[in-house]
């Protein structure tokens, strides 16, 4: 329905209410209208009602949006997007706004497969399907429905044995008090993440191996220089994202495994902070909070020079199903068929500034990320009643404003939506007003629908496969993160030579 249809239809029921309720007082009453009644009461009043819900409307929604901002930014999110500012802001904001950094390495493992072009294949396919879990049955007794990774594709023992050797150090330091030890969907979410780590900690060391080489080439021996006035270790900041219902416990030893795994085995030289100053740190949240903190860190005051950003999640246990059932979100294919089916996948990008120029002998394509829009919904997505898009269609026209590209010269739409749930039907009203040119079958990539629900690396797989996806079509391609119940986030992905113009 058209703004205006809307508009003249709650124009049209506030002045039969009001007459309703005027013309019942009269009655009421036994007064005696006359025609300055008839003009005050029956014209005059319902406008003045009419202008009064606007106004109580307008009021409510800022105050919405105010106490969502408060709330984001207390828990490291966002409701105000740095691609929405003003027309008249100063060049130094537009600047900001406009910014972009280079993907340099994106990965994903997921039930789809160990590389990102692997997810991105699947949801084009439609397979493989969530399928009914042998190992996992819900309140009737009955298999649920998940996307489950092979434990040929985790390393489940290595991973516990490492997990194992942590722990009593990791407790240690709690000052919680007694904590349990890592549950199974820890080792999972671990074991998908380990592959991951290990081949950014590999390309980062052969980059420095690289740079190191083309200076000595250079004539200047690193090693030969005092150390006063050796060429100081470039900055690298790691985020890694856990899901939000991890323990402090779990937080803690997943931070410690992943600084392991980054520094490669303690008696072997070669480690990452042999050649990079390197800072941990590390969010528990949804996929969307953890990306706008990447920006944030990537964009902000005392900005990461190299950000590598990784996350994993897994909800297939016992305890996360019970919780899920418990919650009523748990996909029931009669009483909630639009709830969630649980997965498992993880997911980590390397991030490099904006004017960074690879090394000659490197085979590398990078791409262009802009900032992102990160908005909340009014109300949860799982919410009864009509699902509106508005505000995943904000964050569009603000992910495009960022990128300074028109919606018609996007070449595809990547996202982790699913067919099921409501959110397909919220995609598909704001690509219908926004994205028609986009043909749904050829240009739309929903990775739900094979992933599964996949909490905290859900944005992250997003990225990843997205940056396949402009190397596909050379043109700049939306990614829209959907999986969490509020936020709605949105941002443009472009190839190199499409955006160096608009580079930081």
């Amino acid at each position: 329905m058209s703004t205006f249809f809307r508009a003249l239809a709650f124009l049209v029921a506030v002045c039969c209410l009001t007459w309703v309720g005027v013309l019942w007082w009269w009655q009421r009453t036994g007064h005696s209208a006359d025609v300055s009644d008839l003009v005050l009461y029956l014209g005059v009043l319902p406008l003045a009602v009419a202008l009064a819900l606007l106004g109580l409307r307008w009021a409510w929604q800022r105050g919405a949006a105010a106490r969502a901002a408060a709330s984001a930014a207390a828990g490291g999110g966002a409701s105000v997007s740095p691609a929405g500012g003003g027309e008249g802001a100063g060049g130094a904001e537009a600047q900001a706004r406009h910014a972009t950094v280079q993907l340099v390495l994106a990965q994903a493992h997921t039930v789809a497969g160990e590389q990102a072009g692997d997810v991105l294949e699947a949801a084009a396919a439609g397979k493989p399907l969530p399928r009914p879990d042998p190992e996992l049955t819900n309140d009737e007794g009955l298999p649920v429905l998940c996307a489950r990774m092979t434990d040929q594709a985790l390393d489940l023992d290595t991973v516990r044995a490492e997990l194992d050797a942590l722990w009593p150090a990791v407790h240690k330091r709690l000052a919680d008090g007694p904590a349990n030890e890592p549950g199974e969907q820890v080792l999972r979410a671990l074991a998908a993440l380990k592959p991951l780590l290990e081949a950014q900690r590999d390309w980062l060391q052969a980059l420095h191996l690289a740079q190191r080489n083309a200076l000595e080439d250079g004539g200047a021996s690193i090693d030969r220089l005092p150390p006063a006035q050796r060429p100081p270790l470039p900055g690298l900041r790691v985020l890694l994202g856990w899901p939000a219902h991890w323990s402090a416990a779990d937080q803690a030893l997943g931070r410690a495994w992943a600084e392991r795994c980054l520094q490669g085995e303690p008696d072997a030289p070669g480690g990452l902070a042999d050649g990079y100053a390197v800072t941990v740190t590390s969010l528990a949240g949804s996929g969307e909070e953890l990306w706008w903190r990447a920006d944030q860190m990537s964009h902000g005051a005392g900005r990461a020079p190299w950000l590598l950003v990784a996350a994993c999640d897994s909800d297939l246990t016992p305890e996360r199903v019970d919780t899920l059932t418990t919650t009523q979100r748990l996909y029931d294919a009669t009483t909630r068929p639009g709830g969630c089916i649980p997965g498992e996948a993880a997911a980590a990008l390397l991030l490099a500034p904006a004017d960074w120029v690879p090394p000659a002998d490197l085979d590398l394509q990078t791409v262009r990320l802009h900032r992102p829009a990160l908005l909340r919904r009014d109300k949860p997505i799982e919410s009864p009643g009509r699902v509106g898009h508005r505000e995943l269609a904000q964050a569009l026209e603000q992910a495009l404003s960022a990128a300074q590209v028109a919606a018609a010269d996007l070449g595809m739409l990547v996202c982790d939506a699913d067919l099921h749930s409501q959110r397909s039907a919220e995609l598909y009203g704001m690509a219908v007003e926004a994205l028609h040119h986009l043909d749904p079958v050829e240009d739309m990539r929903l990775l739900g629908k094979v992933t599964g629900h996949t909490g905290a690396a859900s944005a992250l797989v997003v990225l990843a496969a997205t940056a396949e996806a402009v190397k596909a079509v050379n043109k700049p391609t939306l990614a829209l993160g959907m999986a969490d119940p509020h936020l709605r986030m949105a941002l443009v992905l472009q190839p190199p030579s499409a955006s160096d113009a608009a580079a930081a």
